[in-house]
C-alpha cells in the first residue's frame, strides 16, 4: 500500500493532476485543520495567502475527481477548536473521509486542549 501524506499544496497537486492517475498510489492523506483562510494563513505562517484553506479544499476535490482516494487529517488545537464541524461538513459534502486527532500534553496549562481533565 502506498499512501502520500500531504498538505495538498498547489505545486504538489498540479504535478499529480498534470499526469494520469498514478496507479501505485493507493491514497492521499491531506492535512486540513481549518476552513478559514485567515486562520490557515496565521497557523501556517503565510498570512499573505488569502486563499490557503480554500485552495487546499479545492485541491482535495480535484484529486478525488482525478481518481485518487483522498482522506482528510484534522489535528485539533486551540486555534481551530471551532473548525471541526466545518471540516467534517466539507468532507461529508464531498464524500471525503475525515480523521481527527488531538494530543494531551501534561503541564501545558495555558492551552485548555492540551491539559489533563
Amino acid at each position: 500500500t502506498v499512501v502520500l501524506n500531504s498538505n495538498a499544496s498547489s505545486p504538489f497537486v498540479r504535478r499529480l493532476l498534470s499526469e494520469p492517475k498514478v496507479h501505485s498510489v493507493d491514497a492521499i492523506f491531506a492535512s486540513l485543520h481549518t476552513t478559514s483562510d485567515a486562520d490557515f494563513g496565521s497557523a501556517m505562517g503565510t498570512p499573505h495567502n488569502a486563499r490557503g484553506a480554500t485552495s487546499v479544499m479545492e485541491n482535495l476535490i480535484a484529486l478525488k475527481k482525478h481518481g485518487y482516494h483522498v482522506e482528510i487529517n484534522f489535528s485539533l488545537g486551540s486555534y481551530n477548536a471551532r473548525e471541526w464541524a466545518r471540516v467534517l461538513t466539507f468532507g461529508v459534502a464531498n464524500d471525503i473521509a475525515v480523521k481527527a486527532i488531538t494530543l494531551v500534553r501534561h503541564g501545558a496549562a495555558d492551552d485548555a486542549f492540551y491539559t489533563d481533565r
